[in-house]
Formats: structure tokens, sequence, C-alpha cells
């Protein structure tokens, strides 16, 4: 039996998280009390993209990166020991760093997820819940916003993690998936909703 890619021992593994989580809303519920429950980390301050929208690029130093260590620490003091219980790792690009991706996989199994633009290659990591990937139209739009060869880039790695994930071999793939997010704009609108799939034909 397995829900939402868990089955029945990590379930019973996560119950003093569920109990957290409902503490948490009780204390909301009764008291206005606010305590999170989800977390993000930005994880790396270097993206390999410039997008016309995105500001992360405009204010950032690429040279403020945290050790692995170092994030073990941030992962125990702040969300761990506030009870949070499932994690959006960011960037920057988060697959340049692989090894902090593979952490938060390792300390918030089936409850970390990695929003990633897709031009690395999506690993199998152990109970890393989900990539989440962006797509801003068709190919054409997609380069404009992302910069040349980001779509094929990106449909490479989603396709051969699509294929990896399904293949017959692939017994730990259960549970990592790949969500395909449209972003909407002035300028992919139309070509969202015309060509959302194409990425994945």
């Amino acid at each position: 039996m397995e829900v939402m890619g868990r089955g029945l021992r990590q379930i019973v593994q996560e119950t003093p998280g569920y109990f957290h989580l409902l503490t948490k809303y009780a204390g909301w519920k009764l008291f206005k009390k606010r305590s999170p429950i989800f977390g993000s980390a930005d994880i790396i301050n270097v993206c390999n993209l410039h997008c016309d929208h995105c500001y992360w690029w405009t204010n950032r130093k690429e040279s403020d990166e945290l050790t692995l260590e170092q994030w073990k620490k941030v992962i125990d003091e702040k969300f761990k020991k506030q009870h949070v219980f499932a994690v959006t790792v960011i960037g920057g690009e988060p697959m340049m760093r692989p090894d902090v991706v593979e952490l938060f996989a390792k300390e918030f199994p089936k409850r970390a997820c990695v929003v990633t633009n897709g031009t690395f290659p999506l690993p199998k990591i152990k109970d890393l819940y989900f990539y989440w990937i962006s797509i801003d139209g068709d190919k054409e739009t997609h380069n404009s916003i992302r910069g040349d060869d980001a779509w094929e880039m990106t449909r490479k790695n989603v396709s051969a993690g699509l294929i990896e994930s399904f293949s017959e071999e692939c017994e730990e793939c259960n549970g990592r998936g790949l969500i395909i997010n449209d972003v909407f704009s002035n300028n992919s609108i139309e070509d969202n909703l015309l060509e959302s799939d194409a990425v994945v034909e």
C-alpha cells in the first residue's frame, strides 16, 4: 500500500510530523498562532539562464554560497527545529548543487521538491518527491525568454527523466515525478494555450 509515494513504513516513521501538523493547525484555529508548515531553500545564487522575467540574477552575489555542512546546520536549526514538514528547493538553478538537493531529499524523504529550469539532467535521487519545471510556450517563445537552446535542453532532460521513471528496470523511481508548469505572461499566453504539451510530445 502506498499513499502519495509513501509506504506504510514511511507513514509510520512520519507520524511525529503529522502530529506537529495537527498541533500547528490547532494552534492557528484556536489561538491564531502562526507556525510554518512548508519552507523553501534558495540553495544557490547562480543560474545558467538569465530569463527576462527573473529578478534573481540582478541582485545576487555568486560568491555567497554555503557548504554542504552549513546547509545541514540550516536544516537542523531552521527547518527541523520549527518542525517544517515539506520543503521546496530552489535557486538560482538548484541542479547546479546536486549535493545539496540530495541532502534535502535525504532529510525530508518524499517531502522535498526541486524547482528547476530543466536544462540540467534530472537524475534519479532517492526519496526526492518531484521536479517542478516551467515552460514558457513553444520553442521560439521559450528560447526568446530564457535563452538560446533552453527549450531543447529542457525537452531532452524531461524526456530522459520520463523514460527512466517508467522503465521496468527503475525499481526506485516510484515517487519521483516531473511536473510541467506553464508560465503565462504577456509574451507567452497564446503559445501556452496552443502548445503547452509540446515539450513532452
